[in-house]
């Protein structure tokens, strides 16, 4: 979106006093259009360059108007925020003890304890986490609950594929149809689930399945950590990263074990089968897991399986969630 002067005139902005704005000196952005115009407060403008640093000058309706007041270099005015990409936040640490992180990842190494009132520079979020540095030099991650995000809705949102190049996870991720996965892990073979945003993993082996993978945990300690992924059992698809032979896969993941029952046989037809498939036969091989029947592991091009009435097409859910996982390098 361009440049528009109706929105700025109907700001008042020959009459706008600068001191009334909070400005923050590290709040920098960078001109991300080629041929951004910035807007003066007496209506004369000029243009941009790509490139070019600015200061973002905030105030309570920032988030409501298509502009940003901005500081360039002393001269204040107003460009289209879809001109601007910032690099740089200032704000504060919100409680006792918050934990910058080496990753962002709750497991990850913790590098300094933070204090209320602490304050950081964030610089990008990568799912619920902000990339920051402190005062003394020091870079690390920070979890949303511990961080003053008021405003940080500034920020570039970074990919799975970006922060892993950071961290040099350089290993390539690849998207591979579901006929191709189907042999690199056939019923029996086993794999290593990692998921995307927590980067925790944990253990399955593939049991049945023909329009895709169901697979389930092999031990009890991997369902722990499963649960601990999904907040419980869960139809809720995410992105995964398939652990075979050192190959890494772009995959989606239900998390939510069903039509099994592991105290009783397998294959033995059965009531009280698990997410309510009720009466049925039994598919639940890998006994004391702490689970129940089977999880739904999708790649490209894999389908929901044929269950009367319902026919067997692709997930839109799933499918999404495989393109995420395509992101993690």
């Amino acid at each position: 979106m361009r440049f528009n002067y109706k929105i700025l005139t109907g700001m008042t902005i020959g009459v706008m006093s600068i001191s009334s704005f909070n400005v923050f000196a590290a709040n920098i952005a960078i001109i991300s259009d080629k041929s951004a115009i910035l807007t003066k407060q007496n209506a004369e403008t000029m243009v941009l360059k790509t490139g070019d640093r600015i200061k973002i000058v905030l105030d309570e309706d920032f988030q409501k108007n298509n502009v940003a007041q901005v500081d360039m270099n002393g001269t204040y005015g107003y460009i289209n925020k879809n001109d601007i990409q910032v690099k740089e936040v200032q704000t504060n640490i919100l409680v006792n003890g918050a934990n910058l992180r080496q990753e962002p990842d709750p497991q990850a190494e913790i590098i300094k304890k933070l204090n209320v009132g602490n304050k950081v520079t964030a610089t990008y979020k990568y799912v619920d986490w902000y990339a920051v540095k402190l005062q003394d030099g020091k870079t690390g991650f920070i979890y949303k609950d511990q961080i003053n995000e008021e405003n940080l809705y500034l920020l570039e949102r970074k990919s799975a594929q970006f922060l892993n190049t950071l961290l040099g996870k350089s290993s390539p991720v690849e998207v591979i149809t579901w006929s191709v996965a189907s042999g690199l892990l056939p019923r029996g073979g086993t794999a290593t689930i990692e998921d995307v945003y927590t980067g925790k993993s944990f253990n399955i082996k593939r049991t049945f399945g023909t329009n895709h993978a169901d697979v389930e945990t092999l031990t009890m300690a991997d369902t722990t950590i499963m649960k601990q992924i999904w907040g419980g059992f869960t139809w809720e698809r995410r992105p995964v990263i398939v652990h075979i032979n050192g190959r890494r896969l772009a995959a989606s993941m239900a998390g939510m074990p069903h039509a099994g029952k592991d105290s009783a046989p397998n294959l033995s037809y059965t009531s009280g089968l698990s997410g309510g498939y009720g009466y049925g036969q039994n598919l639940d091989a890998v006994k004391g897991n702490g689970m129940s029947g089977v999880c739904d592991l999708h790649f490209v091009g894999s389908k929901k399986h044929q269950d009367g009435t319902i026919s067997a097409t692709t997930d839109p859910l799933h499918q999404a969630a495989i393109k995420v996982a395509a992101e993690y390098k």
